[in-house]
């Protein structure tokens, strides 16, 4: 039999995409504006009118902004590194000011049964549960963190962003580095052990890693990036808003005596249209 809660403290994570799956961020704020209009107006400064086309013409198709530059600079010798550092600050000048309440009206909105999911999980945690939030994100640290102030919710247990990953030496793989890349889930995951005081230099250490991915859940709104940077990490993926955040917290409420351990799809199960991508962990599953 599984030990109750009491006797097994083994946590959940909660793990979030924030474009399009909790942010509103494509929708444009009361003066206009969205995080699309921003890189192209960046891009324009940097590159000029013709690299603004050519992202207008592409899309931002959930790309890093190192992905971004790397699709746009020439043969120069400026650093690819340097110039994505340009082109977040400039993007930054345009949006940082938009967030907030104007004339009435948030900006960006928070997605459908979010902020409602984010309470519940709140109170499982006062309750005693053992759960956890993350977010991983190709966006900014300020950016996220003055939206989820606009909203009055709590900022996250863990916060995985560009910023924290792009000046990183390793992986030298952009492919690597950036969503579908596994490198902002095992960073994230990495963080979740250490506050856990799970990082220890031993065998043990690793079968802990191995087997607390089963307790790990991602929801992103992109199949290409996010599912599949789920599926190749062995965690357990959700597409939103196909499953939806009123769904996941219905689960949560129903089944929270269940956080003894056992794998987070007996707690948050596939719905039964699951879609291409995700993977459902069996209880007792080596990763």
């Amino acid at each position: 039999m599984l030990k109750t809660l009491k006797t097994n403290p083994s946590r959940y994570l909660i793990a979030f995409d924030f474009d399009g799956t909790i942010a509103k961020t494509n929708e444009a704020s009361p003066s206009g504006m969205d995080v699309s209009k921003a890189y192209a107006l960046a891009i324009q400064e940097i590159f000029g009118k013709n690299a603004r086309e050519k992202f207008e013409s592409e899309g931002l198709q959930n790309r890093a902004p190192l992905e971004i530059v790397e699709s746009l600079k020439d043969d120069s010798e400026t650093s690819s590194y340097k110039l994505t550092h340009e082109l977040v600050m400039r993007k930054l000048s345009y949006l940082l000011n938009e967030v907030g309440i104007h004339n009435g009206r948030v900006w960006p909105e928070p997605t459908k049964g979010l902020v409602e999911l984010l309470k519940i999980v709140t109170q499982l945690r006062n309750e005693g549960n053992p759960i956890d939030v993350a977010i991983i994100s190709s966006g900014h640290r300020a950016f996220i963190e003055k939206t989820l102030d606009t909203w009055n919710v709590p900022h996250p247990d863990i916060l995985v962003t560009d910023d924290d990953i792009r000046d990183k030496p390793y992986p030298t793989e952009l492919s690597r580095k950036v969503k579908p890349g596994q490198f902002p889930l095992a960073f994230a995951h990495h963080k979740w052990l250490k506050l856990q005081g799970l990082l220890q230099e031993d065998a043990k250490t690793v079968e802990e890693g191995r087997e607390t991915k089963q307790r790990i859940v991602y929801i992103g709104d992109d199949r290409k990036k996010d599912l599949q940077m789920a599926k190749e990490g062995r965690i357990y993926g959700v597409l939103f808003p196909e499953t939806s955040f009123e769904m996941i917290a219905e689960n949560l409420r129903k089944n929270k005596d269940l956080m003894d351990g056992r794998p987070i799809t007996e707690i948050i199960p596939p719905t039964s249209s699951r879609p291409e991508g995700t993977i459902t962990l069996r209880r007792n599953e080596r990763l």
